[in-house]
């Protein structure tokens, strides 16, 4: 079922080059981060990435929990 796990330094590593564009094109990333409709229905998931609010703050991830995860 594959899995994925990372030290704290890697997040950093992997935040910075998506914020900074060394990772990915500013354009990619914009979709990767965006709601992505499946057919009639809106959702908070883009290409990867589940988005939210926390506190007032927007704030993206995935947790892993869907099958076929791990």
């Amino acid at each position: 079922d594959g899995g994925l796990s990372a030290s704290v330094a890697d997040l950093l590593k992997i935040g910075t080059a998506l914020a900074d564009g060394t990772l990915l094109p500013a354009s990619a990333l914009e979709r990767m981060l965006s709601p992505t409709p499946i057919g009639p229905i809106a959702i908070d998931y883009g290409l990867g990435v589940k988005s939210g609010n926390y506190h007032g703050q927007p704030c993206w991830g995935h947790s892993g929990g869907y099958k076929g995860t791990g």
